[in-house]
């Protein structure tokens, strides 16, 4: 750990991108809800 500013660089980069990622999968299954919702109701 030579240079602190590069660490906490890459740490915030990597929880972004774990945020990233848990966001998408939530809005991926509440697509999927909705699809169902609109096959229940035909």
């Amino acid at each position: 750990m030579h240079d602190p500013l590069l660490f906490f660089t890459g740490l915030f980069c990597f929880a972004f991108a774990i945020f990233g990622a848990v966001l998408t999968a939530q809005e991926f299954r509440n697509m999927e809800m909705k699809e169902k919702l609109k096959k229940r109701k035909k």
